[in-house]
């Protein structure tokens, strides 16, 4: 199996997000939709199964969207979700996309906790970085290390559990919002959900 391969967990990720957390795992991914503007160039990494591109399409329909998912069967889910859009759908890994393109947002949702910290900090986030327009922003919805206990062993269960499914790279989580920083992104704003253990953030380049 290719590591970080979602397609065996494709049909029931929303499901089992719901069921473990509620609605805090979308409540997360949406709270900053809000800011995109009708003219917005917006890049979506591992987008997953596209429930997310009908949350801004609603509110902001002329749009471009790029879509980049490794998984397959993720892409063929959320092709279905959001049929009658002009959404460009890239099923490929996101180290091996090439464009030239710079986006007013990147939208990595439950996405950068799926690789390693030294993969993270010298290939991932420097292209990420790379791909954000002049003025333009990156929302961050994922997981953060909490000092509460049953959160510690949920996760833990987590990476367990994907990692036998998925093939995670990543064997644990790292603290993400300073691995942005220590790379050059100014954290702008910041909410928590699910008493802390998952954060939105919006990050900007430092002045």
């Amino acid at each position: 199996m290719n590591s970080n391969d979602f397609d065996k967990v494709a049909p029931f990720y929303d499901r089992l997000a719901g069921l473990i957390f509620g609605k805090s795992i979308k409540k997360a991914q949406t709270e900053y939709l809000h800011l995109i503007k009708p003219d917005s160039k917006i890049l979506i990494l591992g987008g997953g199964t596209g429930w997310i591109l009908k949350e801004i399409l609603t509110r902001q329909p002329e749009v471009e969207i790029s879509y980049v998912e490794k998984s397959t069967q993720m892409i063929e889910l959320a092709k279905t979700a959001c049929p009658n859009y002009n959404v460009e759908f890239v099923s490929l890994p996101f180290e091996e996309w090439q464009t030239e393109e710079k986006f007013d947002f990147i939208i990595c949702n439950f996405f950068l906790d799926v690789f390693q910290s030294q993969k993270l900090k010298n290939q991932i986030i420097p292209k990420i970085k790379r791909l954000i327009a002049e003025n333009g922003r990156l929302l961050v919805a994922d997981f953060q290390v909490n000092p509460l206990i049953y959160q510690k062993i949920l996760l833990r269960a987590m990476h367990i559990f994907f990692g036998l499914l998925s093939n995670l790279e990543s064997q644990k989580l790292v603290d993400l919002n300073q691995l942005l920083i220590s790379n050059g992104l100014k954290e702008s704003s910041a909410y928590y959900f699910f008493k802390g253990m998952i954060f939105s953030r919006v990050y900007e380049f430092r002045g």
